[in-house]
């Protein structure tokens, strides 16, 4: 029967360093599968707030200018994202005739890495239009290179048609349509002074309808607004 001998202190000590680097390992790999599941809610809730906000993203590899899109995304423009996967067929998919305009806003960032915010207009595969807040950030490596760009594009277009409601509203008369004081003294002022730094003339006509007051009074304020219409169309005011 052979003699079992209790291990050499060097060996417990080789044992015990073992022992305490598969713990570290252990702790490092739990501390890893942890990040990962972190990673995993946030890229889902990400997905739930683009479904809810309406904002769709993109990244870019600048090794191969290969571009890759969220399902949002690729379901605001109206394309497949599958078969899109170059930046140049990318870019002339937000819109054709503006393809040189948003590569411009964009070059500096992929150049200098940081970040931009810019908006345009976002021609859809059906011909429909959408407005769009674009936030793109360059991530460069560690001799200045470009390596990776990600993109966020917001959905704006109620907040555009909501303001251009609110526009007219706050610069036309509810009753007669007409430009109300507030516009006619911007537009007035707009003209002077184009006119004073480009060195052109400028008249201005001043229309009075005399005795207008009484109509006013008499016939109440409805019909007196029937009559500025009558005579907005006379007059072919805008």
């Amino acid at each position: 029967m052979s003699e079992v001998f209790p291990p050499k202190s060097d060996d417990a000590d080789l044992i015990a360093k073992l022992e305490d680097e598969v713990l570290a390992l252990e702790i490092e790999n739990h501390k890893l599968q942890q990040r990962l599941r972190e990673n995993e809610y946030d890229r889902k809730a990400l997905l739930d707030i683009q479904k809810l906000a309406n904002v769709g993203t993109w990244r870019l590899n600048h090794l191969t200018y290969s571009v890759k899109m969220s399902d949002k995304l690729a379901a605001m423009l109206g394309i497949d994202g599958e078969a899109i996967t170059q930046w140049d067929d990318f870019i002339n998919a937000l819109d054709p005739s503006a393809e040189l305009a948003i590569k411009q806003q964009l070059h500096n960032v992929f150049v200098d890495g940081g970040s931009t915010t810019f908006e345009h207009v976002v021609t859809r595969a059906d011909g429909s239009t959408l407005y769009v807040r674009h936030h793109c950030e360059t991530l460069l490596n560690g001799i200045g290179q470009p390596l990776n760009s990600i993109g966020l594009m917001l959905d704006v277009t109620q907040d555009k048609v909501k303001a251009a409601q609110l526009e007219v509203l706050s610069n036309k008369d509810e009753l007669t349509n007409l430009y109300n004081r507030r516009k006619m003294n911007q537009a007035l002022h707009k003209e002077t002074t184009e006119c004073l730094t480009n060195g052109l003339p400028l008249s201005t006509i001043i229309l009075d309808l005399d005795l207008f007051k009484q109509v006013n009074d008499r016939f109440a304020t409805i019909s007196a607004m029937k009559c500025w219409c009558v005579c907005r169309r006379k007059f072919k005011i805008v």
